[in-house]
C-alpha cells in the first residue's frame, strides 16, 4: 500500500497520486504487506561503503556452487544464495536490473543441473523456467523459489547417489513413478510397463527403497503438490489441488 501526504487542492491531486504509484516500485524489494509513505527517502542504490554494489554470476559462481552440489552442503549453498539475496537487496537497483541477474544466476543452476544429469525443467516443474522470473512480485518470493529449486537439486543428487545401489528395476520403477504420479497408476500399471510381475517389483522395489510403491508414491505427490503451492497465489491453489 502506498499513501501519500494529505492533499490540499484537486489540481494537484493526479499529480499525488502519481507520486504514491511511484513509490509502489519499492514493493518488489519491501514486499507484499509493506505500506509505503510518499514521504519516505528512497534507499539509496549504494552500499555501506558509498560504491555500488557489483553482483554477477561467472565461472567462480558456477564453480563454488558445482562443489556445493557435490558435496550436498545444503547449508553452504542456502547461505550462498541468501547471500545473493541479500546483496540485491542492499543494492536496491532497478527492479529489471535485479530481475535479470535473476535469470543469470538461475542459468548457472541450470548449468550445475546438467552437470548433475538433471532435468532442469522438471527440476523447476514448469517448461519456461527463465519466463517464471517475471511472474513473482517480490525478491523474497524469487528468493524462495531459487532456493525450493537448488533443495530439489540437491535431493535428486543425493537420491541418485543412492540410486547408485538400487536394482535397475526399482530405478525405471522411480523414473516411471516421476514422471506420471499425477496421474491414478498403481503398481500393477509399473509392473506392467517394465514387464515383470507385481509381487516381483514390490519385493525389489522395497528392499531398495525401504518404502512400498504406494507410500513411495504418495510421498512423491505430498512433495510436488508442496513444491507447486509454495509462492503461488490463492487462486491458483484450488487448480493445482485438481
Amino acid at each position: 500500500i502506498s499513501i501519500s501526504s494529505i492533499c490540499l487542492s484537486l489540481t494537484e491531486l493526479s499529480d499525488y497520486y502519481r507520486k504514491s504509484e511511484q513509490r509502489l516500485k519499492n514493493k518488489f524489494y519491501l514486499g507484499k504487506n509493506a505500506v509505503i509513505h510518499v514521504s519516505e527517502e528512497a534507499v539509496p542504490n549504494r552500499d555501506g561503503g558509498g560504491q555500488e554494489t557489483q553482483i554477477c554470476f561467472g565461472v567462480e559462481q558456477e564453480k563454488e556452487m558445482l562443489f556445493l552440489f557435490s558435496i550436498g552442503d545444503v547449508s553452504g549453498l542456502t547461505e550462498k544464495i541468501r547471500d545473493i539475496f541479500l546483496q540485491m537487496e542492499r543494492s536496491r537497483k532497478e527492479e529489471s536490473q535485479a530481475r535479470t541477474l535473476i535469470i543469470e544466476l538461475l542459468g548457472v543452476i541450470r548449468t550445475v543441473a546438467k552437470r548433475n544429469g538433471a532435468d532442469f525443467q522438471l527440476l523447476c516443474e514448469i517448461e519456461e523456467p527463465f519466463h517464471r522470473v517475471k511472474q513473482y512480485e517480490t525478491l523474497k518470493d524469487l528468493e524462495n523459489w531459487i532456493l525450493d529449486i537448488c533443495y530439489r537439486l540437491c535431493e535428486q543428487t543425493a537420491q541418485r547417489e543412492k540410486q547408485k545401489n538400487y536394482n535397475r528395476l526399482t530405478v525405471n520403477a522411480v523414473f516411471y513413478i516421476d514422471h506420471n504420479y499425477a496421474r491414478p497408476i498403481s503398481l500393477s500399471d509399473a509392473a506392467e510397463y517394465l514387464q515383470v510381475s507385481s509381487s516381483y517389483l514390490s519385493r525389489i522395489f522395497k528392499n531398495d527403497t525401504g518404502m512400498n510403491f504406494v507410500n513411495y508414491l504418495n510421498q512423491v505427490r505430498i512433495d510436488k503438490a508442496r513444491s507447486m503451492l509454495e509462492g503461488q497465489p490463492v487462486r491458483q491453489i484450488k487448480s493445482i489441488a485438481r
